[in-house]
């Protein structure tokens, strides 16, 4: 059976309107507390780690950790480094995801990391889009440096066999 009015269309919108933010809302939720999990964890195993500083004791830790949570030992790394890079939770009211600070922690300069930061919530950049952006800044800093350090240097020789005594 099928109804056809105007009105009916009118509720048929609301509805899909409805589950549609409520779906968005769910997902924002998710990314959120997946944040606060992965900044509450590396500083959870940076603070232990600094408490129980052995020589080779940190990667054992992480085997450890790996292995009982089940959480990749490179990811718990990265969570780390999350905590280490912000050492005050981000507040972005969920606009960005685990996956956007996985990417942004792999840039060393906190002013650019910040510029990414705000680049990827002004654009609204997916993940994958914000690490495009970040690879290419890399890669064009690699090639300034390979630029600016292909002068030759020069050679100044000396006399065969003769050589200088210092004391």
């Amino acid at each position: 059976m099928n109804i056809v009015n105007s009105n009916y269309n009118d509720l048929l919108m609301d509805v899909r309107g409805e589950i549609f933010k409520a779906q968005q809302d769910i997902s924002r939720i998710v990314n959120r507390q997946k944040v606060v999990m992965s900044w509450n964890i590396g500083k959870s195993v940076s603070e232990y780690s600094l408490q129980n500083s052995r020589a080779g004791y940190g990667k054992k830790i992480f085997e450890q950790l790996s292995q009982d949570v089940g959480i990749n030992i490179r990811v718990l790394y990265q969570m780390c480094g999350f905590y280490k890079k912000y050492p005050t939770l981000p507040n972005d009211d969920g606009i960005l995801n685990w996956t956007h600070y996985r990417e942004l922690i792999s840039v060393g300069d906190d002013d650019k990391r910040k510029y990414f930061e705000a680049i990827a919530i002004q654009d609204s950049l997916s993940s994958g889009a914000l690490q495009k952006k970040i690879l290419a800044d890399k890669s064009s800093v690699k090639i300034e440096k390979s630029q600016g350090s292909s002068k030759k240097l020069s050679v100044t020789r000396g006399q065969l066999f003769n050589y200088k005594i210092t004391c």
